[in-house]
């Protein structure tokens, strides 16, 4: 239609010297809309170019292929795909470290040796074989480290320490690995460790740490005759204030722990064929943990179902990223700007009491990951205290026991295993056995268990195993801050949910096919589709400034035509138009001597 109007002003606006170029057969050609008749075509192409040929039906020609190629090229480029479509939103219970951090700096009355023997219990039956339904990774798929590990992912989808010793990636989550969020955008905490084990000079052993007021400070003896051990151990600085910030930003804490120990033994062992696991003589060291908390990203749809990075600041993911959907996770409920203050009145004895630790640290909600650890290891009920733990009833047991069977298995022992199956403690792995105790026992199981943590790597020739290295203390000590971490935020979840939480939402949606094209279809068709519709605006835009002395060129304006010279042709029957040489003769232009 467009093309047919479009002719009528080509047709009359030729120049005096040009406009006999146009015969009245082409004009005619024009009129038939000889660019969708085939026959026309053919002659064309079979040498009739320049009987019926002409600028015009060329462009017009060529537009209508274009736009003819379109509708077929859509249907070769255009595949369906599925896509997911909202399906009704689901949430449950997040702890949002912000609100935990600030409720739990409030006073709370806490039973420290309660989350202490807790922790001391997770750490005697955890090894690094154990799937951790918490521990998430930023790598895809399983870890190839271990048979153990491979084991775990493939049986029950989850990593295990091992995993995490072989990694940088790994932190801790509250929800269970692989959970994705689907169609929503949700943030979550996370929280992952560094361990640095160092040996130092007793000189650079924090000086005067049992007089500071707020520092943590033990100290153990146990010397005899025949030998015995001397164990000193500080974590400088205010011990009765969390490290923790209520904060959603990310926050780095740097814990520190000295231990300084002299272990002494005098005489051969009894036993050839059990030599002592420890070997005599001064050890200083340094453990630091680093823990680094913020939010990160849940897999869902939008991020290829992969845990995003840590949020320096969620704030600002938040304003870009996230948006609405996870303002709505952490609606602030009530303020949280409130303090605590503890006052404690210094003490100058040489040696604390256990029972000032629980004085100092009573209030204390949100301890440090290497505090809580420290507690465990190291204070009432562990090992080095031989007056409260279950040690002193094992010698008289022992006697009685048939075999020397294992009557205790030391907090850290599992994880403190590499991949190999070699014993670390001819004392103490896999457990503390009944004959082991007997005489000197105790103190040797001591010596045995303070020896664990100063990274010699000792081989002690019974069942072919050596004593961990700095790397494999650093890997449990990762382990068991990730433990006191589950510990803590558990502790939240079971106690105080309903000051602490935050939202989690997810909708994995349903699945609905919609089209999908390539990006070369969408580029080519799109240059088509825009060069069609820019050909049909600008021929519009002609026909309507253009006046024309016909509508279109149809069969009534041909007849018209026809009608100024019928001595050139008269009605004969069926005539061959091909064979009327005035048609070729005669101009196609049509219009007034102006236009000439």
């Amino acid at each position: 239609m467009v093309c047919s109007c479009a002719i009528v002003g080509f047709l009359q606006k030729r120049t005096k010297q040009s406009w006999r170029s146009l015969t009245l057969r082409q004009s005619m050609t024009l009129a038939d809309k000889g660019w969708t008749d085939p026959v026309t075509l053919t002659k064309l192409i079979s040498g009739g170019w320049k009987r019926y040929g002409s600028l015009f039906l060329v462009l017009a020609l060529t537009l209508n292929l274009i736009g003819a190629s379109i509708s077929p090229l859509q249907g070769i480029f255009i595949t369906n795909k599925s896509v997911k479509v909202p399906n009704g939103m689901s949430s449950m219970d997040l702890v949002d470290i912000w609100k935990w951090v600030a409720f739990a700096a409030d006073n709370h009355e806490v039973d420290i040796f309660e989350s202490t023997t807790q922790l001391r219990s997770r750490l005697m039956s955890t090894g690094t074989s154990d799937p951790q339904f918490r521990l998430w990774t930023r790598e895809a798929g399983c870890n190839n480290s271990s048979d153990g590990n491979n084991k775990a992912c493939a049986e029950y989808g989850q990593s295990t320490f091992a995993s995490m010793y072989n990694t940088t990636e790994s932190f801790w989550a509250q929800p269970p690995v692989g959970f994705q969020t689907g169609l929503w955008k949700q943030l979550a905490p996370r929280i992952n460790f560094t361990t640095l084990h160092d040996k130092i000079s007793p000189d650079d052993f924090p000086t005067d740490c049992q007089n500071k007021p707020d520092a943590l400070y033990m100290h153990y003896a146990n010397m005899t005759e025949i030998g015995g051990y001397i164990v000193d151990i500080c974590m400088p600085g205010n011990q009765t204030k969390s490290p923790w910030k209520a904060t959603r930003e990310r926050q780095d804490l740097v814990e520190e722990l000295y231990v300084k120990a002299t272990l002494d033994w005098d005489f051969e062992p009894i036993d050839k064929q059990n030599p002592p696991s420890w070997a005599p003589g001064n050890y200083t060291f340094k453990i630091t943990l680093n823990t680094t908390a913020g939010y990160f990203e849940l897999p869902n749809y939008h991020n290829n179902q992969r845990p995003g990075p840590l949020l320096n600041d969620p704030g600002k993911y938040l304003e870009k990223g996230c948006g609405a959907q996870c303002e709505y996770q952490t609606v602030r409920s009530y303020d949280f700007d409130r303090k605590r203050s503890l006052e404690e009145t210094p003490k100058n004895e040489a040696e604390k009491a256990l029972g000032d630790i629980a004085d100092k640290l009573s209030y204390l909600v949100s301890k440090g990951p290497l505090l809580s650890i420290t507690l465990a290891l190291f204070t009432q009920g562990s090992y080095l205290d031989i007056r409260h733990t279950v040690l002193e009833g094992y010698q008289s047991w022992a006697r009685d026991a048939i075999g020397g069977g294992c009557v205790d298995i030391p907090p850290l022992v599992k994880l403190l295993h590499g991949e190999d199956v070699n014993t670390i403690s001819g004392d103490l792995d896999p457990c503390v056995s009944g004959t082991r105790t007997m005489d000197m026992g105790a103190v040797r199981i001591v010596m045995s268990y303070i020896y664990l943590f100063t990274g010699e790597e000792r081989y002690h020739g019974y069942g072919a195993g050596t004593s961990p290295s700095a790397k494999r203390i650093e890997d449990a000590f990762n382990a068991a801050a990730f433990i006191a971490t589950d510990l803590w935020m558990q502790q939240a979840i079971t106690g105080y949910i309903g000051e602490t939480e935050g939202t989690l939402n997810w909708d994995l949606g349903v699945d609905q096919q919609v089209p999908d094209i390539s990006k070369a279809g969408m580029i080519l068709i799109s240059i088509l589709l825009g060069v069609y519709l820019f050909c049909i605006l600008g021929l519009s835009l002609y026909v309507a400034w253009t006046p024309r002395w016909t509508n279109q060129l149809d069969s009534f304006a041909m007849m018209r035509i026809v009608s100024a010279a019928p001595g050139c042709f008269p009605l004969r029957l069926a005539h061959n138009p091909d064979e009327v040489k005035d048609l070729d003769e005669l101009p196609g232009w049509i219009g007034g001597t102006a236009d000439v």
